[in-house]
């Protein structure tokens, strides 16, 4: 019998994905099919410092929103054709229910059709942004998440677990205290190591 394999550091991804040094940008494998890209949700996996708007200029919610996007067509994550699909899909999961949370986090997320992976960038509001949290304090961190329409089930059950992430009162101010996009990703990935320690 083979002797098994140890598993992969949690700080590290799981998709297939290999860190290039430079800016923490992931390089994905191109032999891993897209069915297995990214099952997880887990932000070391999906978040590098050119996908962290800090700070964002938005004050309202959906000036935040359309910032983000941006963001993610700028560093063509999502296509320049889909960027009004985007915001359609965004609204659309808002008005069935508000994505704000609580501890200052908001989590605006939709399916895009024609979307190919997930996409994830995280937005630093210090005076905060009203998401309608359920603690009714603004959100001062946005990490809004585009999944692709056919296999959205299988991702959104990965919501909670990056909202457990930021419970941790410290990991917070430790973001929201970042002076650069490069230390909120560094942040990101301490918290989570704990989570799946």
């Amino acid at each position: 019998m083979s002797p098994k394999k140890k598993g992969p550091s949690p700080t590290r991804p799981t998709n297939g994905a290999a860190h290039n040094g430079r800016h923490g940008r992931l390089v994905r494998s191109p032999a891993r099919s897209r069915e297995h890209e990214s099952e997880s949700l887990r932000l070391t996996e999906l978040v590098r410092d050119d996908l962290v708007k800090l700070p964002l200029r938005a004050t309202d919610q959906w000036g935040a929103v359309e910032e983000l996007i941006r963001l993610m067509v700028s560093r063509q994550e999502v296509p320049a054709s889909l960027a009004s699909a985007a915001l359609a899909a965004v609204r659309e999961r808002e008005a069935i229910r508000p994505t704000g949370w609580k501890y200052g986090l908001a989590l605006p997320n939709g399916r895009v059709p024609g979307l190919k992976r997930v996409v994830v960038a995280i937005g630093v509001s210090v005076p905060g942004i009203d998401f309608v949290c359920r603690d009714r304090l603004p959100a001062r961190i946005i990490v809004m998440i585009l999944l692709p329409e056919a296999c959205y089930s299988r991702f959104a059950p990965g919501l909670d677990t990056i909202a457990e992430t930021f419970e941790d009162p410290v990991f917070r101010e430790t973001v929201l205290a970042a002076r650069s996009a490069a230390e909120v990703v560094e942040a990101v990935e301490d918290a989570e190591s704990r989570i799946l320690a």
